[in-house]
């Protein structure tokens, strides 16, 4: 067999068995669990996202983006969504942590994710440069191959000289 089929059927297979594994995990999740750990999700929330924008923020400034960008770019990298939620489903499966502490992780991990994103999408995202200029050459281009249009002629003097039929 050819090393293309078998990334074909590598990529089928994730894509046909990935949303029953989160589907699985999500269902392991107690709501009484994340009641209870509301406080701790909160604090697990903040050090996963303030350690990501310790290391991306000023990683991104040295790469030479404005602080608006860099910013978008910092909230966009504090996601672990993949990794979290399997390492956390190994913990559950193995014995290493409980239901309530399963719950706890996993709401973290999804929170992480989407938090940062509508942050970063809301208040950071950044303006495509030129954008003004590039819809002006497109209005002009529309213009030029438009048909050309000469203005209505007035009415021709000989019209305009006639004397006016008297009833």
């Amino acid at each position: 067999m050819t090393a293309s089929w078998y990334i074909g059927m590598r990529a089928i297979a994730f894509s046909l068995l990935t949303p029953f594994y989160f589907i699985k995990a999500g269902l392991l999740v107690s709501l009484p669990a994340v009641l209870a750990g509301a406080g701790l999700i909160g604090v697990f929330l903040l050090i996963k996202v303030g350690s990501k924008a310790i290391g991306v923020w000023p990683a991104a400034r040295l790469l030479g983006l404005r602080p608006r960008e860099a910013n978008y770019t910092t909230l966009l990298m504090s996601t672990g969504l993949t990794f979290g939620s399997i390492s956390a489903l190994f913990g559950l499966t193995n014995g290493l942590i409980d239901q309530a502490q399963y719950a706890v992780l996993v709401t973290t991990v999804i929170l992480s994710a989407v938090v940062p994103t509508l942050i970063a999408t809301t208040f950071f995202e950044p303006h495509i440069r030129g954008t003004g200029e590039r819809d002006e050459v497109e209005a002009a281009e529309e213009i030029d191959a438009g048909p050309i249009r000469h203005p209505r002629p007035e009415a021709s003097t000989a019209e305009a000289t006639r004397p006016a039929d008297s009833a």
